[in-house]
């Protein structure tokens, strides 16, 4: 499958490479060229200058936010802005469910998927992905979530797969205080 990969930073660097070793065609665009440039020659793929020069099947997003990934997909220069009806997009980044649910109405298709898992998780394929979105385009981008994940959910509609993302994130910081207080008492 071709893909278009915006955001080579700590996780998406890992997580599109391995796409490229489950044999995918990648097509990867990041703010900062030379990122961009190191990826590809150690990887394979093609590197692109802005986010519209992203023509393929599959667009994913792995930024920081829910700005970030508007502007990639929405802003001037935005993936969003010349890819046909039949483009898939898809979010990796935590931005919250609202900001989801918000480029979802402005993008025809697309999905919420947010990860959990480290930088190691991602080196090795073993994400949890949690996915948002109509079952169809949930299933068009699964094989893409294997690549990069051990445990996939389609946790339903758009903005539930960050919906379940910002659950894990409360457990885990409830999960982390306790710990803090144990080893106080301790």
């Amino acid at each position: 499958m071709r893909v278009g990969w915006i955001g080579l930073g700590i996780m998406g660097s890992r997580m599109a490479a391995n796409l490229r070793r489950a044999g995918h065609e990648l097509v990867v665009q990041n703010r900062t060229r030379g990122v961009a440039d190191r990826w590809a020659a150690e990887h394979g793929g093609e590197v692109v200058g802005s986010p519209n020069e992203v023509a393929a099947d599959v667009v994913v997003t792995m930024l920081v936010d829910g700005a970030q990934v508007e502007h990639a997909l929405l802003g001037p220069e935005g993936a969003a802005r010349n890819a046909g009806d039949d483009t898939l997009f898809v979010d990796m980044s935590t931005i919250g469910p609202e900001a989801a649910r918000a480029i979802g109405e402005r993008v025809p298709r697309f999905v919420d998927a947010p990860v959990t898992g480290s930088s190691p998780k991602a080196q090795d394929g073993t994400l949890t992905i949690m996915a948002g979105g109509e079952r169809a385009d949930v299933e068009q981008a699964w094989p893409l979530f294997e690549a990069m994940g051990a445990l996939v959910v389609h946790a339903g509609p758009l903005g539930h797969g960050q919906q379940i993302k910002v659950i894990n994130n409360a457990l885990a910081a409830a999960n982390t205080k306790a710990l803090a207080e144990a080893l106080v008492v301790g």
